[in-house]
């Protein structure tokens, strides 16, 4: 893999002359290690002392002066020594025509609090990594991918980006290409042109912890993030999308693949098509698990929060999750479900507008301790839709015969507010039939809050005070 890996890179240099002279250029020889840009002045601060100081790799450091400073560089930095870059949170790096830097197979980059702007290449606008790259409390703005995705990075190796900003990219913010895999921690995703992550056919691995993506913009599917990779799974733990537009198909997500969502928000997304929040086209044998998660006032034509289709093998689990205030111009304003097995469990259906809160139209659906109440209408099932009992549904359009299920009782059922723990949730009221009324075990809810605290469980995702 990894010589695969150093070929493809290789194959984008025009020839290995032209390789050499580039590394002499940049200053890339091996024979310092490391060094200070500038004595003390911004105007010691420039291109040639930076070109200097990268000599060799090691630690690089800025002496410019103790307001911000910034250096245009010319060319791209082609990184053959393990280097680690230090700005200070004082330091810009703005590329002309170009991208900042290239990392070869078996180097490593590191970059921390520093901004890089407005570079330009075919993919990778700031960083085109095929080696390992690190970047902590870096800033990425105004940066072009021209033919590719990847306006800010393209990465083919390990890519770490911890408490970093992505903002007004274009092209997308990190594409995770072929071989890539990418970490992402603490990071914000603001206004970039094409959405902000997209996780390739053939990319390794994807994991989003603590995130936030807010208004970020595709001309097609998935408005934030984007996966189709046939390895790996995708995570997303801890995240908020919020304001994410697509213009056809999952305003925040486009997923093929298997793809866990836990303990996360997704607000106020729009899609064109199907799917404001998700928009899930299960491959065969994919899973999409959404575990604590509140999908509240997205929208769609079809599937305000969730769209699902796609094989008749694939996979969808909810559980301990909120479906509240979505709405579709038609069919399905909380979830739309077409094809694949749904298994539905411990799960809030509320005050989703336009089609049903819950409309399944084809595959397979097994719903239990499920609470739904003041939709539209709560469900448009075929005859054929399963209950495994302990549902709650707030009028008589939900046909659930299961042990223990209730029709057309007002499930009394407080505003989506924070009620603790991680995302909004709906709390039972005092005397709300859904008060230990469930039919199955469960160890916490929607917040992490363990249960039951009466006899039994309460029916949906959370457990009434």
């Amino acid at each position: 893999m990894q010589t695969n890996r150093l070929a493809h890179y290789f194959r984008r240099l025009t020839c290995p002359v032209y390789a050499i002279l580039i590394a002499a250029a940049f200053g890339a020889s091996p024979a310092n290690a490391g060094g200070t840009v500038g004595t003390g002045t911004p105007a010691s601060c420039t291109r040639a002392a930076f070109n200097a100081a990268l000599v060799g790799g090691g630690n690089v450091t800025f002496n410019c002066g103790a307001e911000p400073h910034t250096i245009t560089l010319g060319l791209a930095k082609q990184i053959f020594s393990d280097t680690t870059i230090v700005g200070g949170n004082i330091i810009t790096l703005r590329a002309s025509n170009t991208n900042h830097f290239k990392v070869p197979v078996g180097t490593t980059l590191e970059l921390e609090n520093i901004s890089l702007i407005e570079g330009k290449a075919k993919s990778g606008g700031a960083i085109e990594n095929f080696g390992t790259t690190r970047v902590t409390g870096v800033t990425f703005a105004n940066n072009t991918a021209t033919e590719s995705d990847g306006g800010a990075i393209s990465n083919h190796g390990t890519l770490i980006v911890r408490r970093s900003t992505f903002s007004k990219n274009i092209g997308g913010a990190i594409s995770n290409d072929e071989d890539g895999m990418a970490n992402v921690e603490a990071s914000e995703f603001n206004q970039n042109q094409g959405g902000a992550i997209g996780n390739a056919v053939l990319a390794r691995g994807l994991t989003i912890v603590g995130s936030t993506f807010t208004d970020n913009f595709s001309p097609g599917s998935g408005g934030a993030l984007v996966n189709v990779s046939i390895f790996g799974t995708v995570t997303v733990t801890l995240s908020t999308f919020s304001g994410n537009v697509a213009m056809d198909s999952g305003g925040a997500i486009f997923n093929t693949r298997n793809l866990t969502v836990e303990s996360s928000t997704l607000i106020g997304n729009q899609a064109g098509g199907k799917g404001g929040g998700i928009r899930h086209f299960g491959d065969p044998g994919v899973t999409l698990n959404l575990t604590a998660t509140t999908l509240n006032g997205n929208t769609a034509n079809e599937g305000g929060g969730i769209y699902e289709d796609g094989s008749e093998v694939s996979n969808t689990r909810y559980t301990n999750s909120t479906l509240s205030g979505n709405e579709s111009e038609s069919l399905g304003s909380g979830l739309f479900h077409k094809a694949g097995n749904l298994i539905m469990s411990f799960t809030t259906v509320a005050d989703n507008r336009g089609g049903a809160g819950i409309h399944v139209e084809g595959g397979t659906l097994s719903i239990g301790n499920t609470l739904l109440s003041n939709n539209t209408s709560n469900c448009a099932f075929l005859p054929s839709r399963l209950s495994s009992g302990g549902n709650l549904s707030s009028d008589a359009s939900c046909p659930f015969k299961g042990f223990g299920d209730k029709n057309n009782e007002d499930a009394r059922l407080g505003p989506l507010a924070n009620n603790g723990g991680p995302t909004l949730t709906h709390l039972p009221q005092a005397g709300s039939p859904a008060i230990d009324a469930a039919m199955g075990p469960i160890d916490t809810d929607q917040r992490g809050i363990p249960r039951p605290r009466g006899p039994k469980p309460d029916i949906g995702s959370v457990e009434a005070q």
